[in-house]
């Protein structure tokens, strides 16, 4: 019998953490794996490991001409099932990979969005006050805003990975890789403040450094605050990964050093702080063009 596609994304999600890949990773693979399954089922066609090439392609065409679906995501599922296809050829389920020789689908280089000065304000303003939820969430979101982690990172700190004394947090991201990033001191403050009425939260002894009624605040659960604080801000829909391109934006437009951001954002591969610095290159251009504009350079003389 042919292996399920669902059973053999089982055995590659018990790959995937053995080798020490983060829940959010772990769970973009399954959605990619799961999505293609889905589709197979709804046409007809069969859902073991032995998929076609030309299955393949219906279903990336199908996301393509999918409502709300970029096509940076539908690189990111093609990424994604050769992954998981590579991987069943190195198990010994395929021969061969079904995605051999495919090219992955463009993705315009537009620069990423960021957040203006105003979304940023109104967002910390609409988590003003004195209770649990308001001290938590304006922690939350300085923490992503001053430190342009990603959500996984934000999401699995504990108590101890704060360093109060020098104001710092030690995070674990892609790879189970770790590194150190800092606070600034609006951000520390806010953070303190929070710990502080954290100590009277029932789970308090948990580990974990956000929590929610119930235990550690989930990722689902952080997205979810930050679209109800736009709600509550009047601007539009923030998703949280625009804080990591905001962080990026400003650190470069700023003038900080490429070498500095590449530690800080914990990135191994210089192609993201490409596609950021084209971002923060349109901007000091533009800055440029005002002080050295020709027309307004004649009328002067």
């Amino acid at each position: 019998m042919k292996l399920d596609l669902a059973d053999a994304l089982a055995d590659f999600d018990d790959h995937l953490r053995a080798k020490r890949r983060t829940q959010r990773t772990r769970e973009l693979y399954r959605q990619s794996v799961t999505r293609l399954t889905d589709w197979l089922a709804g046409h007809g066609h069969p859902t073991d490991v032995d998929v076609s090439r030309r299955h393949i392609t219906g279903w990336l065409n199908h996301l393509h001409d999918t409502p709300g679906v970029g096509p940076s995501t539908v690189a990111l599922h093609f990424r994604n099932l050769r992954a998981f296809f590579n991987w069943l050829v190195a198990e010994g389920e395929l021969d061969r990979s079904p995605m051999v020789g495919m090219r992955p689908p463009e993705v315009p280089d537009s620069p990423p969005d960021v957040l203006d000065a105003a979304t940023l304000a109104a967002l910390f303003e609409a988590c003003r006050g004195r209770g649990f939820t308001e001290r938590r969430d304006l922690a939350l979101l300085m923490v992503f805003a001053d430190t342009g982690c990603r959500l996984g990172e934000v999401q699995g700190l504990d108590i101890g990975d704060l360093n109060r004394e020098h104001r710092t947090l030690t995070v674990t991201g892609k790879g189970g890789r770790t590194r150190v990033v800092a606070l600034g001191d609006t951000a520390m403050d806010a953070l303190v403040r929070y710990l502080r009425i954290r100590r009277s939260h029932p789970r308090s002894s948990l580990d974990a450094m956000w929590l929610a009624r119930d235990g550690r605040l989930s990722s689902s659960g952080i997205a979810q605050m930050l679209e109800r604080r736009c709600t509550e801000a009047g601007v539009p829909r923030v998703h949280p990964h625009q804080f990591r391109h905001t962080f990026a934006h400003q650190w470069l437009a700023s003038g900080g050093q490429e070498g500095d951001l590449m530690m800080l954002a914990g990135w191994s591969s210089s192609e993201m702080l490409r596609r950021y610095g084209r971002s923060a290159a349109a901007d000091r251009a533009l800055g440029a063009h005002r002080g050295l504009s020709p027309v307004d350079r004649l009328r002067g003389g």
